[in-house]
């Protein structure tokens, strides 16, 4: 018998620990975003900008203008009832804090929340590759030589974390949202605060950050399932209990506000709800927005109403199970990517920042952008909906020469390509893993049929049907019968166990809860 050569190699290659991101690249890329943002929102040569910016309907909703937190304020400062009326309907928790700064620094404040966004951006970045290694796994030779460490390739550009962190706050929608004193940026920042600490193994200040952007704007609950997902990779611990504790520590973080609303604040706290939650699930105010309820709900007939918003709340929540069912598993960052597109999409009052985060988080799977089957359609979109929406908002408002409709086909188009961009991502995800997969899998045929090399004589001559039936069972995983020839020369039948392949070692197709 000869002797046994090299052992082979494993089928997926093990994932060191991803080296920390420069700090001093984060560090600058952080300054240069705030100080953008810092400039055009105390210049005064940019005031009509401004102005411009806080009063659009594609920066600003309902929910989100500064104006109305403004009136709270005042009515709080005053001790005057918040919400009866109309205009108010933001959460209490930020009054008491807005209360003690000083009513110019708040643009700094919302630059601050900002800057920490794409600072948790950079984090996310630097952690992914620790936590999703599935979604980098090499799918061919040349990536297997790189470092797992290496940078995240894509577009040309090697995204660092500092440059996640860059693209965000150098992304036009995310100033302009900045500078437009959009209440949206403090619910993106919980969010992203809450995917962070996710990422660390933290549920409580997880469930905490995520529930005030609940009360921001409800629709960051169905967020739960993906941060229990993300924090089951970080601590390895099972997601049939680390679902539930997370979905319990949000259920005890508004037990805990609402103590703090009715005992402290002494507000009814179902009014609160009304005005809060109430106000984004019943979509009282139809103002124009980027979002695809508020022309429907006009045109829908009153009776006919209570069922149009039932189905278009539930629209949102439709794609959460089967978006983790098939990533969640083994990568559920890319999960909460797809699925903040999906709430800039369907949710009830959109803006331009919710596009930006999505946009932000998307550099995170640069390596899957080859695999985009539609990305000249959707950078078409992208760019006509950037020029034309000003200009339809003016034809309709201020030159009185056109109506709702123009405005509205504008807003189902940037729905089109929005929806044709999720698409992409789920695509290009779904044949990078198969990639993977099949490189992996030949991998191990590879060091199988380089062991039976040194463990099993050369056998010529072997064409038959049988002898090729075999072979091909064997790699199977079935059992086979080969015919071999003694060293005397004599023909004999010997039967060769088959040895199967360890499908648990490699990335699966088929994603579950547990393993």
């Amino acid at each position: 018998m000869s002797e046994r050569g090299p052992a082979p190699a494993a089928a997926v290659p093990p994932t060191s620990t991803p080296r920390p991101p420069t700090s001093r690249n984060l560090a600058a890329a952080l300054t240069v975003g705030a100080a953008v943002r810092l400039a055009l929102q105390y210049a005064p040569a940019v005031t009509a900008l401004r102005t411009t910016a806080q009063s659009s309907i594609l920066t600003t909703t309902p929910l989100t203008r500064w104006s109305r937190i403004q009136e709270a304020l005042y009515l709080y400062n005053r001790g005057l009832p918040l919400y009866d009326n109309a205009l108010v309907h933001q959460p209490p928790i930020l009054l008491p804090l807005l209360s003690v700064i000083p009513a110019s620094m708040h643009p700094l404040l919302l630059t601050v929340i900002d800057t920490a966004v794409a600072a948790g951006l950079a984090t996310l970045a630097h952690r992914q590759r620790e936590l999703e290694p599935a979604a980098h796994a090499p799918v061919d030779a040349d990536e297997e030589q790189k470092d797992p460490g290496a940078k995240i390739q894509g577009g040309g550009v090697a995204w660092t974390p500092a440059a996640v962190a860059l693209a965000y706050l150098l992304n036009p929608l995310s100033i302009l949202s900045c500078i437009a004193m959009d209440a949206g940026v403090i619910e993106r920042g919980a969010m992203m605060a809450a995917a962070v600490f996710a990422s660390g193994g933290d549920s409580i200040w997880a469930s905490g950050a995520i529930t005030v952007a609940f009360q921001m704007g409800f629709y960051p609950v169905a967020l739960a399932p993906i941060l229990a997902l993300i924090q089951r990779r970080a601590t390895h611990l099972s997601a049939f209990g680390v679902i539930p504790a997370v979905i319990i520590s949000i259920l005890m973080w508004n037990i805990i506000f609402y103590t703090f609303y009715t005992n402290v604040m002494d507000l009814d706290g179902m009014a609160v709800f009304k005005a809060t939650t109430g106000f984004v699930l019943s979509v009282p105010d139809l103002q124009p927005n980027l979002g695809i309820f508020w022309y429907l709900l006009t045109e829908v007939f009153d009776h006919f109403r209570g069922f149009f918003v039932m189905v278009f709340q539930l629209h949102p929540f439709v794609y959460l199970a089967p978006i983790i069912m098939r990533f969640g598993r083994e990568t559920p960052i890319f999960c909460l990517t797809v699925y903040t597109g999906v709430l800039a999409t369907l949710k009830a009052y959109p803006t331009v920042g919710d596009y930006a985060l999505w946009l932000g988080l998307l550099p995170l799977y640069a390596s899957t952008w080859k695999y985009f089957r539609y990305p000249f359609i959707t950078a078409n979109v992208a760019v006509y909906c950037a020029f034309l929406f000003p200009i339809m908002h003016a034809l309709w408002t201020r030159f009185a020469s056109g109506n709702a409709n123009f405005f509205y086909a504008l807003t189902l188009v940037l729905v089109l390509g929005a929806t044709v961009l999720q698409a992409d991502c789920l695509h290009a995800m779904h044949v990078r893993m198969h990639h993977a997969h099949a490189y992996a899998v030949d991998k191990v045929h590879a060091a199988e049929a380089e062991e039976r090399e040194f463990d099993e004589p050369v056998v010529e001559g072997r064409a038959t049907a049988v002898e090729d039936r075999a072979e091909r069972m064997r790699y199977r995983g079935g059992k086979g019968v080969k015919k071999t020839e003694d060293e005397e020369g004599k023909g004999e039948v010997k039967k060769v166990p088959a040895r199967r392949v360890e499908v648990h070692k490699l990335p699966t197709l088929i994603v579950y809860l547990e393993e």
